[in-house]
């Protein structure tokens, strides 16, 4: 089986990570996975490291005609058995691309819970794809208030390497300050303004404690910006994404991520994998990953009052931090990316069974 996977972003997030992981362990599992990505990427940098074929694609819209024609190209030289498209610019040029080659059937994955709006993105979602995986309940809603129909749509869910073993924990008392991490992009996405005041509402009451943001991303500046005026940048570390990002999750006690809105929240997971208890908004996919008072405590997006108060019942509820970070860790592994991948061959496997009864 061959398959071309299509992801034409310059920057790596999340999808990105998803991308390589299921090309990786795809091609472990015999199946021969290529990569369409932004020459330069960390996506086809990582890619070409791991031995993974990249088709170099270069895409500034839904309907780029050199994008189009370029990836045709490529799909009428290597016949792909299934096209698989990982974004929103993925599918629409892929999607186009696939048609003009003859190429089917074409999978896309959906990464967002926001319903598909406008004239283009409705004939997209009906015309430019066979299938799609929805990431969670959140996102396959989504596609069927789009107009997609449900036996179209299969849920898997985004999955995470698992740590070998969790990291030693400083001891209650032992001198370490009691750290909060999120890592993730300076987006709108993650709410960087609710985060902001929830930590300087927070170190009012808990004037010890430590907070890291790792990420990179356009609103970084204006963070960096609104803890200097707050007076807490003592207290506060604001640094870049890291190559090894498990020097951050080792200082950690707990992780924090207020997003606005979020299809799923990979990094929840990582987070619960390292037994991390868990502060996080109530939007999107994440009530699918975090189930309040079980590996975490939810609160409403936008809302700092709450997000610093469910922060420090963690900080003073030593028990239950404890708690919530033993059961995270159990429910981490059911995300576990291998058996995801297994899920996504079989879907594989469906489609072009269908594909060839139909043809």
């Amino acid at each position: 089986m061959k398959v071309i996977h299509v992801d034409p972003a310059p920057t790596w997030r999340g999808g990105e990570r998803q991308v390589f992981l299921l090309a990786r362990l795809l091609g472990e599992r015999g199946v021969d996975s290529r990569v369409a990505a932004a020459p330069g990427s960390p996506l086809a940098e990582r890619c070409a490291q791991a031995g993974i074929p990249v088709i170099p694609l270069t895409a500034r819209g839904d309907l780029d005609v050199g994008a189009i024609l370029h990836l045709r190209g490529a799909l009428l030289r290597q016949r792909p058995d299934l096209l698989h498209l990982h974004t929103s610019r993925a599918h629409g040029v892929g999607g186009m691309s696939a048609r003009l080659a003859g190429v089917r059937p074409v999978l896309v994955t959906r990464r967002v819970e926001l319903v598909p709006r406008g004239p283009f993105a409705w004939w997209k979602y009906r015309n430019l794809a066979d299938h799609y995986v929805a990431i969670s309940d959140a996102v396959r809603d989504s596609l069927l208030r789009g107009g997609v129909p449900s036996d179209r749509i299969s849920r898997i869910p985004s999955g995470i390497e698992l740590p070998p073993a969790p990291p030693d924990r400083p001891v209650p008392g032992s001198g370490s300050p009691w750290t909060v991490g999120t890592l993730a992009a300076f987006t709108p996405q993650k709410d960087p303004g609710t985060w902001t005041r929830s930590v300087v509402r927070f170190l009012q009451d808990e004037p010890d404690s430590r907070f890291i943001w790792a990420g990179d991303g356009e609103l970084r500046p204006q963070v960096e910006g609104a803890i200097r005026d707050a007076g807490i940048a003592d207290r506060v570390e604001v640094r870049p994404f890291e190559a090894d990002p498990e020097k951050v999750w080792s200082r950690l006690d707990a992780f924090f991520l207020p997003s606005a809105f979020e299809a799923l929240g990979t990094v929840l997971l990582d987070a619960m994998a390292r037994g991390l208890p868990i502060v996080a908004s109530r939007v999107g996919g994440i009530p699918e990953v975090v189930r309040h008072g079980q590996e975490g405590l939810l609160a409403e997006p936008g809302d700092p009052e709450a997000m610093s108060a469910a922060l420090r019942r963690l900080r003073r509820e030593e028990g239950l931090a404890a708690e919530l970070g033993r059961a995270g860790r159990t429910r981490a592994r059911e995300f576990e990316i291998g058996g995801i991948v297994d899920r996504v061959r079989t879907l594989y496997g469906k489609l072009l069974d269908a594909a060839g009864a139909a043809a």
